[in-house]
């Protein structure tokens, strides 16, 4: 999944010649844009595992982030 762009720190867009495979060539993503991309990365899982029974294993994003998503995306189901 590639993202172009979450919100990013000050900037138009990426530097002359920078390289899609060499992240120290990219602007580098804000705090509020990683937490864009965490969320969409996790709605995008929960749109992946909605239909199916069992058990939610939460891989985590750091303080309780990913549980409380997932949670309120997939009320009922054991996380």
């Amino acid at each position: 999944m590639l993202i172009r762009h979450a919100s990013t720190e000050a900037g138009l867009g990426d530097p002359p010649g920078f390289k899609l495979g060499d992240c120290s060539t990219q602007r580098n993503l804000g705090e509020a844009g990683r937490m864009q991309a965490q969320r969409t990365v996790i709605d995008w899982a929960v749109g992946e595992i909605a239909g199916h029974d069992g058990l939610v294993l939460e891989l985590g994003l750091g303080n309780g982030r990913t549980f409380d998503h997932l949670r309120a995306e997939l009320p009922g189901r054991e996380i």
